[in-house]
């Protein structure tokens, strides 16, 4: 298998005339009324877009286990609820941002963080719904609850990493309902010059976060036993967070039921060995960060949403 056939390609699908109809129905009506719809578009999906189904089907024959029909009723739900988190998301950005519960597991590494004042590395995966989780720091979660709050209150600001690939509508709904006071994106850049504006966000002590699973520029990575196989994950990241010794928070938003969402959080640690040297650090963050997407997986096996062929 040639090595660009497990990388994600940098294209979202989805057309702008479509997804502002979307946004203008989802002011009206919230996104469950639509979720009908996904059970007659799904199966043109897996049918029309081979490789993305051959790619998801095989994630649950191979590294799941499952049946050939079990496996094929799972890529269905799989893309039935990636279409509801997309729907979700555009809800948002229709004004619905009351519409979401939100339950919160970790929010003593949460806590961890607060108390030291270095920079921090949140690690988000095409898992869940990742982007969501910007959105609901802004919502109706309790201020002691909030890690956007929180951290604000220690004058420290958010830094969202974006890339290329999306439609005009997403990137300015996007830019629209995440960049406030305190909150700011940064747009990847392929020359790789958007790490000195990340190593100096970090050096003053505020919070960046970056898709961790995806190869965006750098083509840097570590190998690592990954759900019944080996996996390649980029470094870049990690050795960003090794070389400014800042620490690295896991944090996955996990649908569940209808309207609400779980929020995990999760440090990653490699204290305990402490005579490790640079490239040693940057590998074990790597695989705690596998570890950690693994762990995740075993609960929410469906909300894997990396529609490429991942493993070697």
């Amino acid at each position: 298998m040639q090595e660009q056939e497990r990388q994600w390609t940098g294209v979202t699908n989805g057309g702008t005339f479509g997804q502002r109809m979307l946004i203008r129905m989802l002011s009206v009506v919230p996104p469950v009324t639509l979720y009908w719809i996904l059970a007659l578009v799904v199966p043109f999906y897996m049918l029309f877009n081979r490789k993305a189904y051959l790619a998801t089907n095989e994630y649950f024959r191979k590294q799941l286990g499952y049946s050939a029909w079990k496996a094929f009723c799972k890529t269905y739900h799989n893309y039935y609820i990636f279409g509801q988190c997309m729907f979700d998301k555009l809800a948002v950005f229709a004004g619905r941002k009351d519409f979401f519960k939100v339950k919160i597991t970790g929010t003593e590494h949460v806590e961890q963080c607060l108390q030291s004042a270095k920079g921090l590395i949140v690690a988000n995966s095409h898992v869940g719904n990742f982007e969501l989780t910007g959105y609901l720091f802004q919502m109706n979660l309790s201020v002691d609850k909030n890690p956007f709050y929180l951290f604000q209150q220690q004058n420290r600001n958010f830094h969202i990493m974006v890339y290329g690939g999306e439609t005009e509508t997403i990137m300015s709904n996007r830019k629209q309902n995440l960049t406030n006071d305190g909150i700011s994106l940064m747009q990847a850049s392929d020359n790789m010059t958007h790490l000195f504006a990340l190593r100096e966000a970090l050096q003053k002590g505020d919070v960046v976060s970056i898709n961790c699973d995806r190869f965006e520029g750098s083509n840097k990575s570590v190998t690592c036993s990954f759900l019944n196989g080996q996996a390649d994950f980029p470094t870049s990241a990690f050795a960003l967070a090794v070389h400014c010794d800042v620490p690295v928070l896991s944090v996955f938003c996990m649908k569940e039921g209808r309207n609400c969402y779980h929020l995990y959080y999760k440090m990653l640690d490699t204290s305990a060995e402490t005579n490790l040297d640079s490239r040693e650090k940057v590998k074990k963050y790597v695989q705690s960060y596998a570890q950690a997407i693994e762990d995740i997986l075993k609960k929410y096996p469906e909300q894997w949403f990396n529609f490429y062929k991942f493993w070697k």
